[in-house]
């Protein structure tokens, strides 16, 4: 299953409701989405992102470019399945930056997923210094 596919295919949410539903629930025991993503991603690198506040800064927000606006009604599963389409659709209309980098020196793949990850990271992080 890749990111990609599951977008394509509808079945995203139900994945994702499979995945960290229970974070819409009020026995959460302490774990939030940043943690559930970083555990996921290591075990479905080419489906599950990876959340946290600096990639969150690149696609949420009420300012221009930002695809995900802020919606209190929302789950944390109709959150992170916005947040998910509005990566994939980086991904997918972007293919020839992602295929260029798919190669690291020690001759690992890394998913494009992954790339982008660490490219928002990077942009969020960035970001935050000229707030």
């Amino acid at each position: 299953m890749t990111l990609q596919s599951a977008v394509e295919d509808g079945t995203l949410r139900h994945r994702l409701l499979s995945f960290i539903g229970f974070l819409d629930s009020n026995h959460r025991h302490g774990v939030r989405l940043t943690t559930v993503t970083k555990i996921l991603h290591r075990k479905r690198p080419e489906f599950m992102p990876l959340h946290d506040k600096f990639v969150k800064r690149c696609y949420y927000g009420t300012a221009p470019g930002h695809p995900v606006r802020p919606s209190r009604s929302r789950s944390t599963v109709d959150y992170w399945a916005a947040m998910c389409t509005a990566i994939n659709e980086d991904l997918v209309g972007q293919p020839e930056v992602w295929a260029g980098f798919s190669e690291i020196p020690q001759r690992q793949t890394v998913s494009a997923l992954r790339l982008l990850d660490v490219v928002a990271w990077n942009a969020g992080r960035s970001a935050a210094q000229y707030e």
